[in-house]
């Protein structure tokens, strides 16, 4: 009987990944939240954006963020193979906050 138990455990699991898939991609994938002050207001100027762009054939994201959408641009290409580090972008806001932040 514990075999059983297992084997539904897993199969739950897996309809569980594969719902969070289908709903990625059904729903949409992502977004970024405006870049706020202390109290929660939009910095007028700045800028938060995560667009989809067609490079070499593939679909692709790129976030934009920056406190002035004038300032030097900075563009960060991260990850690697299976690896994003787009989900934490919004963590590095502070250390360039003078530079407008391009992460693909």
């Amino acid at each position: 009987m514990k075999l059983n138990h297992r084997a539904l455990f897993f199969v739950i699991v897996l309809i569980i990944i594969l719902l969070m898939v289908l709903g990625s991609k059904i729903f949409g994938t992502g977004y970024t939240s405006a870049i706020t002050d202390k109290n929660g207001k939009t910095i007028p100027g700045s800028i938060a954006s995560l667009e989809k762009v067609n490079l070499g054939g593939m679909e692709q994201s790129i976030l934009f963020r920056g406190y002035n959408k004038d300032n030097p641009i900075l563009l960060w290409l991260h990850g690697g193979p299976a690896f994003s580090q787009m989900p934490i972008a919004h963590h590095y806001d502070e250390t360039y906050h003078s530079i407008l932040g391009i992460y693909m």
